[in-house]
């Protein structure tokens, strides 16, 4: 099943990238492609932005004393 899973999830993040893509250039007049650039940048950020939150901000546990 991981494989089939696989397989139908990028195709469906393909079509609907490409539809997607159409959709906003008809309605909007704006060109995904020529902002590319930001767009992955947007991303990766928004994604990674919780990781570093929790890395910096979270509650740090005491160390455990070692035991002699």
């Amino acid at each position: 099943y991981n494989i089939v899973g696989c397989i139908a999830w990028a195709f469906t993040m393909l079509f609907a990238g490409h539809y997607l893509y159409k959709i906003i250039l008809e309605k909007f007049n704006f060109d995904l492609k020529a902002h590319l650039e930001i767009i992955v940048l947007g991303i990766v950020l928004v994604t990674t932005l919780p990781v570093i939150y929790k890395l910096f901000f979270a509650k740090k546990k005491p160390a455990e004393e070692k035991l002699n």
